[in-house]
């Protein structure tokens, strides 16, 4: 399957420093990560925040995410790797 996603227009937190983006492999859908230490799940259609990962009471990382990936075969799924040493998977179907 060929995508050819562009981005046009998007309204990021300026405050944010992005380190990373994928598209999950439908193309439904982004993700972008940095500092803070969260993720952000965007819609490809509305170009709209849908979800954000990482609050006080579901610590997504300890410090900077350099890396974000959806899993190619199931776009609810995706991993995170961050400069505290760790690897998180993560199923946006679990609230």
């Amino acid at each position: 399957m060929n995508h050819q996603n562009t981005v046009e227009h998007i309204e990021l937190n300026p405050e944010n420093q992005y380190h990373c983006i994928d598209y999950s492999a439908d193309g439904r859908k982004f993700v972008c990560a940095g500092l803070p230490y969260n993720l952000e799940i965007y819609d490809d259609a509305t170009m709209k925040l849908v979800t954000t990962i990482g609050s006080a009471a579901v610590i997504c990382h300890t410090n900077k995410i350099f890396t974000c990936r959806f899993n190619p075969q199931y776009p609810n799924q995706l991993y995170s790797g961050g400069w505290d040493q760790q690897v998180k998977f993560w199923d946006l179907r679990q609230k």
